[in-house]
């Protein structure tokens, strides 16, 4: 069993749930998709289950990083070459993705494999790198990605969503990451629960947090907690704004309206209000920010975590982080004032 010494708290549930999906020993060729927004945990959880699985098959490959790796080389050919390399032992001079392609399902077509695909954020990722036809019998593919949607379309046959860590969960991660000894102070202790709040169960958040105020006394904790407000950490911020730059324009307009204005509100009614602002095709939208893990709902309701609806805000007030009267949108009364008290004209006025 996973314990907590090893950093890797809430994992025992979430693969009680996950490893059911794969139906180890089954001679079909499964693809699992591991879905969340950023930060959420997803390529740890496929790491473990690799690391556990990867003895019960002829060959297995962990490609990590397939956006990043794919956006810096242009192609997924170097991944073809990887995937060859790590399953067939063999290094292959890949010319393109057609040749990858024929060379990956001629040689693999026999063979039992356990292929993950980590961060994955294209169709034509999926397409060149892992076809459930090319491999053998009993043959598992897990992708991890924020998209759902990505993967559905793919034809994955399961998808597992991560949800946040329950309280219990956040407070152990948090006091392995905060804490160099077991007994924590009464004023520690209270000082724990509000980075909790912020941190609202994602483990990146609690990790960078925690990591921040180990070793520090209770003063520093108390003005790192203050900071929080007016300068989110850069290290979370980052990674969830990976989300946000790839959407396409009109899909970041609605998303900065939901972070904005709309957190809460009927999803009905927001299409409405945002369709009558002559933002044509708002539902679809809508549609992919939820897709994405970016929006989620709630019954009726748009919701999101609080940390994406900051990165959101964040976004515009980097529009113009000395006049709030040059951004695109005003959420805080005393801002709105101020800017009509001056009568000042935003450049980009929306709302």
């Amino acid at each position: 069993m996973i314990s907590t010494s090893e950093g890797l708290v809430g994992m025992d549930s979430r693969l009680n749930e996950l490893l059911p999906y794969l139906n180890i020993g089954g001679l079909d060729v499964r693809i699992i998709g591991i879905c969340g927004m950023g930060g959420i945990g997803k390529t740890t959880i496929a790491q473990v289950v690799f690391d556990r699985l990867r003895a019960q098959f002829e060959g297995s490959s962990f490609l990590e990083n397939v956006r990043q790796e794919t956006e810096k080389q242009g192609s997924t050919i170097h991944l073809q070459e990887k995937l060859s390399l790590n399953l067939l032992n063999s290094n292959v001079n890949v010319q393109n993705t057609k040749m990858g392609r024929d060379m990956i399902k001629h040689r693999l077509r026999t063979k039992r494999v356990l292929i993950v695909l980590d961060d994955v954020d294209q169709d034509i990722q999926l397409e060149t790198l892992c076809d459930r036809t090319w491999f053998g019998p009993g043959s598992r593919i897990i992708i991890t990605s924020r998209d759902e949607h990505l993967i559905s379309a793919f034809g994955a046959d399961k998808v597992y969503k991560v949800n946040a860590l329950t309280d219990p969960e956040a407070f152990d991660l948090f006091r392995l990451k905060a804490f160099n000894e077991d007994e924590i102070g009464e004023n520690f202790l209270k000082l724990s629960y509000e980075f909790l709040k912020y941190a609202n169960g994602l483990p990146l958040a609690i990790k960078v947090l925690g990591s921040s105020v180990r070793g520090r006394n209770e003063k520093l904790w108390s003005s790192a907690l203050k900071r929080l407000g007016k300068n989110p950490p850069k290290g979370i911020i980052d990674v969830l704004k990976v989300s946000f730059d790839g959407l396409e324009e009109t899909e970041k307009k609605t998303f900065l309206d939901i972070a904005c204005f709309f957190k809460g509100e009927n999803k009905d009614r927001v299409i409405r209000i945002l369709n009558g602002c002559d933002d044509d095709g708002v539902e679809m939208d809508v549609q992919v920010l939820i897709d994405r893990t970016l929006v989620t709902l709630f019954g009726t309701k748009l919701w999101m975590h609080d940390l994406i609806q900051e990165m959101g805000r964040e976004v515009v007030i980097k529009e113009c982080r000395e006049e709030p009267g040059k951004r695109s949108r005003l959420w805080l009364p005393k801002e709105i004032i101020r800017v009509l008290g001056q009568s000042k004209v935003m450049q980009q006025p929306s709302a």
